[in-house]
């Protein structure tokens, strides 16, 4: 199982993020609302969550609404990860980057 990670990405314009909860192999994506993707496993297990504007980050609550958490440390990974992405979207926006 491939450990979990936050990769994050900028252009000068915006930003983009993969948060990464397993090395499974994904077999399908869905749209859970506007620039946000959750890649899923063949068991419909959460692989990843991409983030494609880090304008606006959705809470955890607003993934968990939408997406089953099967997994203690993933969803604590993924609060974590969450809060980590709106911490630095509010820097940006303070500094105008």
């Amino acid at each position: 199982m491939k450990a979990q990670e936050m990769q994050e990405t900028q252009t000068e314009e915006r930003g983009s993020a993969y948060i990464t909860l397993n090395g499974n192999e994904v077999e399908y994506s869905i749209e859970i609302e506007d620039d946000v993707f959750a890649d899923f496993d063949e068991d419909s297990y959460l692989v990843g969550l991409e983030l494609r504007e880090l304008n606006r980050i959705p809470s955890f609550e607003d993934i968990e609404y939408v997406v089953d958490m099967y997994d203690d440390d993933q969803e604590e990974f993924l609060k974590y990860a969450l809060e980590e992405l709106g911490a630095y979207s509010r820097i940006r926006k303070y500094f105008g980057n």
